[in-house]
């Protein structure tokens, strides 16, 4: 039996001991979420309405149809323009069903579809909402004859189109092979997605046409053979659609991944060195685009050419300080990328141990430093701190450099509380702290008594954690119980803690005396939606410390602005939006996070050397309500940014830029009383 069928067992036996409930309690239909007034009609049995093997099948046939129809009525709210209520439809409840099928089915290509598609869904949803938002602004700049805002937003809104149809052709994707995995038609839910892309499409030409200019790039190399010390040089011309060279002009080309500035004469003609870098060793050919600049009347236009690339080494150098660390203890790792002492800029990732702290890009010269606070999973003792840069298969060979961390351990403490709630249970609580206090956060405890552990518990940010341990039945006549808490420092740099807590037969008046309250308490703590929100803080925390493999991900560009606190990098909210426009979303979501979080280290005097959540902690109760909304979403995209495979939406991004600039520059110091 499972722990989470333990809970629930233990809920209903105190439910029904306290007359909470009865066989003809009723069950939530499905709904939206309550901040949503309107209501829909049900067709499917609930779920906690069966029970035992027998069902299983039925509850997963519930649950699937719930995802489905939550998918179905939320484009439909999308195709009506109810962005809001249509985004709502795939939150905390479509999370929360999700889960639920997991749990009874494993996770399976249908799961994965199911989350995928929701993605996309969501991701045309607020693009949509997006898109709408700035033609709106792009209309009112035409009126007040702002041409360069126009252009300005008329460019944000191609690239905003853009994504919509991405992520519409992926959720048309998705609800094919849904409704070859469950049999289920999705073709009015397609169709409905579909057709508001479209819709933004033909909207976007009529931008396009009203506000551009069309071009024609048309380039050469000067041969095919390519490496970072032989570069290839390229030549072209920039003309606009009438066939006038687009002279004397500041441009920008993106090359691969690579992005050039560069000057045309006045015929519009232009030259440039290519170093590949990060371009896939095999490649065959290059593609060129041209990136005019927000305010410009010119629109994009591409062309590519053969290459053959040849492969180099790159060398790498690090350092560290201080040489003797603990946890939490602030550690600077600094470096250098270089080929025959040029600066490289390629993917770095930062190893203490096993695991992996930072991950970013160098500066221009190939030099980084990064500052982080050293986790607990790093063992003690001698440790390496390896950087590694660059990945396999691509233009600038992978490298690494090594060099050595003395760990010291730290003490724990662990403390606890323990009652018994009835006959078969004990709730406990308790806190894991440092032996000079400091909160020891994301670790588990074991629970168990008269030495049996059965129990998991996870220790939040505080240190604190609580939960239900069993009692099995031959305990139950027992006079005293003694229940203890284990935590584990094993492969860690925390010493081992245990703590024991005494518990007392009580009579049964004792403990029904406390029983409504204990009661409503475990319900609302195992609750299917608290559960997986457990669930998925596990997994984000697991996600914020990637391996070497994941650290250097796949990038469909190269990043321009390093992930990690480097030295010299301008994390202003310009430069993020410089980055974002030049299509390095990642890098551009990470100038932005750090321009914020620079801003509030200084207005609310916290300490730059906490982990981004332990940052938003602290900063939260010294912002506006609106503020910590935005800083939370910031802190999530920073995430993403930093630590997941892939590459953000243009969308995100822009959302990100608008939550950054919430925080105004001119109100970072707080206002004396």
């Amino acid at each position: 039996m499972t722990r989470l069928t333990l809970a629930l067992c233990a809920v209903l036996v105190l439910a029904t001991a306290a007359g909470a409930a009865g066989p003809g309690a009723a069950t939530a239909p499905l709904q939206q979420d309550e901040a949503d007034n309107s209501t829909q009609t049900t067709r499917h049995e609930n779920p906690n309405e069966a029970s035992g093997d027998g069902d299983m099948s039925e509850v997963e046939r519930y649950l699937v149809n719930s995802l489905s129809d939550r998918l179905a009525e939320s484009s439909v709210r999308l195709s009506e323009g109810e962005y809001e209520s249509a985004e709502r439809l795939l939150g905390d409840q479509y999370d929360s069903e999700l889960s639920r099928l997991i749990e009874v089915s494993g996770e399976t290509n249908t799961t994965r579809t199911y989350e995928r598609t929701r993605e996309n869904q969501r991701e045309v949803t607020q693009g949509a909402s997006q898109y709408n938002r700035t033609l709106e602004q792009y209309r009112e700049a035409r009126e007040e004859g702002n041409e360069t805002r126009a252009r300005q937003l008329a460019r944000k809104l191609q690239r905003i189109s853009e994504n919509v149809n991405e992520n519409a052709g992926q959720a048309t994707e998705g609800y094919d092979r849904l409704g070859s995995q469950t049999g289920q038609n999705f073709s009015t839910t397609s169709r409905a997605t579909t057709n508001v892309a479209e819709n933004i499409t033909e909207r976007q030409e009529e931008v396009r046409e009203t506000s551009f200019v069309g071009t024609t790039l048309d380039v050469e190399g000067d041969g095919d053979e390519a490496s970072f010390t032989d570069p290839l040089a390229i030549s072209g011309d920039l003309s606009a659609e009438n066939g006038t060279a687009v002279a004397d002009e500041e441009i920008r080309l993106r090359v691969g991944n690579r992005t050039y500035d560069t000057t045309t004469d006045g015929d519009g003609a232009f030259e440039i060195e290519y170093r590949p870098t990060q371009i896939p060793s095999n490649a065959s050919d290059v593609r060129i685009e041209y990136l005019p600049k927000r305010g410009s009347p010119y629109f994009n236009s591409t062309d590519s050419i053969p290459i053959s690339v040849e492969q180099v080494e790159p060398n790498v150098t690090v350092q560290r300080r201080p040489d003797t660390a603990s946890l939490g203890t602030n550690v600077t790792v600094a470096g250098r990328v270089s080929v025959e002492d040029r600066g490289v800029r390629v993917p770095v990732a930062i190893r203490i141990g096993d695991e992996v702290v930072a991950q970013g890009m160098p500066a221009d010269d190939g030099s980084f430093a990064t500052t982080v606070r050293l986790p607990a999973d790093v063992p003690a003792g001698d440790q390496p701190v390896v950087a590694t840069a660059s990945r396999p298969g691509r233009a600038i060979a992978p490298g690494n450099a090594t060099t050595t961390l003395a760990v010291e351990p730290t003490n724990t403490s662990l403390v606890i509380n323990a009652s018994r709630v009835n006959e078969s249970a004990v709730a406990v609580d308790g806190r894991l702290t440092s032996g000079d206090g400091r909160s020891v956060a994301n670790e588990t405890v074991l629970l168990g008594i008269n030495g049996t552990a059965t129990t998991e518990v996870r220790t939040d940010e505080n240190g604190t954690f609580s939960g239900t341990v069993p009692i099995s039945e031959s305990q139950r006549d027992d006079a005293t119980l003694v229940l203890g808490a284990l935590f584990d420092g094993s492969g860690k740099n925390l010493e081992t803690a245990e703590a024991r807590a005494r518990i007392e037969r009580g009579t049964a008046e004792d403990w029904l005396a406390d029983l409504a309250p204990v009661a409503a308490g475990l319900i609302a703590a195992l609750g299917l939606g608290a559960w997986y929100a457990v669930r998925r803080r596990r997994e984000e925390s697991d996600r914020e410390r990637p391996s070497v493999n994941e650290a250097i991900e796949e990038r469909d560009e190269e990043p321009g602005e390093p992930i990690g606190e480097v030295e010299g990098t301008d994390h202003s909210l310009e430069r993020a939006r410089e980055l974002i426009d030049r299509g390095e979303t990642n890098e551009g979501v990470v100038a932005a996070y750090l321009a914020v979080r620079e801003r509030l280290a200084r207005r609310a005097d916290v300490d730059e050397g906490r982990t981004h959540w332990e940052f938003y902690a602290e900063s939260a109760d010294h912002v506006s309500d609106d503020e910590a909304d935005s800083l939370r979403s910031l802190t999530r995209a920073y995430e993403r940014a930093a630590f997941a495979p892939g590459r953000l939406s243009t969308a995100i991004a822009e959302r990100v830029l608008d939550d950054a600039g919430r925080f105004d520059a001119t109100n970072e110091e707080p206002t004396a009383d």
